[in-house]
This record gives structure tokens, sequence and C-alpha cells, in this order.
């Protein structure tokens, strides 16, 4: 009997000793839990990867930086048709766009003309033909060379009048009266002045043509610039 309690107690120390068989882990309650100190307070963690940026509010596209004023001008000398012209005081000439039109299709020169009315200088833009296919291409490299000439020059840029079809007058804000224009004849009326100036061209020339197509004024100068319809040349006049 004694035997038997023996070996009752030797093999419960050999079952208590073997792994897994000891005795129960306790039951897992809140209270332990909230007991437990933090993982994050006592392990050290891997340094956390930069959180992105936060977008910004969405914002207008910062303007295009402005052309120069010579950019501007040498851009509508070659693409707008005469909207505007050039006139330099130091060189005191104008630059003027010429069309040419032909069977073979539409040509472009640049005209230099002193203040006398007389063609100094012609810079070919596209030959007749070429304007259709290249303009946009030799815009492109003119452009800039033309924007250059023309500042180191100093020329400035004039605003067209345009003289309405089939009309005699035209009031322009700048010369503060009325243009009149008859049978070649060009003759200023001065807001307050009944009698009328006549204007006389410069160079002595005088326009072949009934009809205006638009005045180019230059008050500093005390020069009036004309286009004249059906007529090739470009006309200066002086204002009083």
């Amino acid at each position: 009997m004694i035997r038997l309690t023996t070996l009752a107690a030797t093999a419960g120390l050999l079952l208590s000793s073997l792994p897994g068989c000891g005795p129960p882990a306790p039951a897992h309650t809140p209270e332990a839990e909230s007991a437990a100190p933090a993982a994050s307070s006592t392990t050290p963690t891997a340094e956390p990867s930069a959180a992105p940026a936060a977008e910004a509010p969405d914002k207008p596209e910062p303007p295009a930086s402005s052309a120069s004023p010579s950019e501007s001008l040498a851009r509508d000398l070659v693409k707008s048709g005469g909207r505007r012209i050039g006139y330099s005081t130091s060189k005191k000439r104008f630059v003027v766009p010429a069309d040419m039109r032909t069977d073979g299709g539409r040509g472009l020169d640049l005209k230099f003309y002193d203040d006398e009315g007389a063609q100094r200088e012609i810079l070919r833009v596209c030959q007749p033909g070429e304007c259709e296919d290249r303009l946009d291409e030799i815009a492109r490299e003119l452009i800039p060379k033309l924007a250059a000439r023309l500042q180191s020059e100093g020329y400035e840029p004039i605003n067209a009048a345009g003289w309405p079809s089939g009309r005699d007058e035209l009031a322009v804000g700048s010369l503060g009266g009325k243009l009149h224009y008859e049978k070649g004849r060009l003759s200023l009326t001065v807001d307050g002045k009944k009698a009328p100036t006549s204007l006389r061209t410069t160079g002595g020339k005088s326009p072949r043509s009934d009809g205006l197509q638009a005045v180019y004024p230059v008050p500093a100068a005390k020069l009036l610039g004309a286009v004249v319809e059906g007529d090739k040349d470009f006309y200066v006049f002086k204002l009083p």
C-alpha cells in the first residue's frame, strides 16, 4: 500500500514538470489589461514615415509673363493686319504692315517710312502663298528678332482709328476734334472751334482715292499717318 502511494506521488511530480502541464494561465480580465503597461511606452518602435503634406487649397495658375511692349507690337505687326503700327521719335520712322494679295495667295511686308512718307525699307515676312501655310512658323522665329529691333530703335505702338465706310467724318479723341476727308483732302476741326484746319501731307504727295481705311495719330510728333483704300502708299499729314 505504501509502495502504491509512493508511485502515485512520483508520477504527479513527473507530470507537473512536463511543458504545458502546469497550472492554467490566469483568465484574461479587463482589470488585468488596464494594469498592464502600454506596449508603446516600453517598446521602442521604428521611426514613422513622414506623413504626406496636406494639400494646399486650389489656387489660380499664376499669369503667364506678360509680353513687353516691343514684343506685343512685333506680334501685332506680323499677325494683326494693321491694328497697330509703330513710330520711332528718335528714328523719325513709321513701320507699317502691308498685305500683298495675288493669284498665288497672300504675302506680307513690313514697310518703313520716314516723316515725309517716303518708303525707306521693306522687311519681307512671307512671300505670296506662304502666309496661309507658314505664317505661324515664320512668326515664331521673326517676332523675337523684330521685337529686339523695335526696342533698340525706340518704336512705340500707335493705335489705328478705323475710318467708317461711306462716311466723310471721324471723331478722334486724341486729337480733340473731328477729321473730315473729301476728295483726297483732309481737315481737322478742333472741339470748340468753328473753322477747320486743312492738313497737308509732309512729303507733298496727296492721296489718290476718295476713301480712307484708317488713320494713326501721333500727337507728340504732330503727325498723322493714313492708309487710303486702293492705294499702296502710306501718307503722313502734319498736325497743327
